[in-house]
């Protein structure tokens, strides 16, 4: 529509500009500040929409664009994430938490208290451990 709006004015101008030069030579000056203007917007716009994409895919994926191949999990990435990036620790926290999770660990306290001492065994903390064991419970594959 705007581009329609912009014909139709530079299609006026070019039609009465000998009725009136000098008028006629701003409002030229003035559609072609528009024109760039909305050129500029529309660049912007299209950034936009750019980085919104990009943010939906991360979002589908539940990974951001920097993250590690060997994340292939939910699990994985939700630890990596919540380690400042640590893929080491992850790695390992990961692979212990598979191996020595008792069958319905969740809801049960003994079970849980096996899963903590591991984690604890590998991060030395025990307010770590208590940050990073509600995202394990949330993991499903865990």
């Amino acid at each position: 529509m705007a581009e329609t709006i912009e014909g139709n004015a530079r299609r006026t101008i070019n039609n009465e500009h000998a009725n009136n030069p000098a008028f006629y030579d701003r409002m030229s000056k003035l559609l072609d500040d528009i024109i760039r203007f909305r050129k500029q917007q529309a660049e912007a716009y299209e950034e936009y929409l750019r980085r919104v994409a990009d943010l939906a895919r991360q979002l589908v994926k539940k990974a951001t664009n920097d993250c590690p191949a060997a994340l292939d999990t939910d699990g994985k990435r939700a630890l990596w994430n919540n380690l400042n990036g640590n893929l080491e620790l992850t790695l390992r926290i990961d692979s212990t938490v598979r191996q020595i999770r008792p069958d319905d660990w969740r809801g049960v306290q003994s079970k849980e208290q096996l899963i903590k001492a591991a984690l604890f065994g590998l991060l030395q903390n025990a307010e770590e451990v208590e940050r990073l064991f509600p995202i394990l419970v949330a993991q499903s594959e865990y």
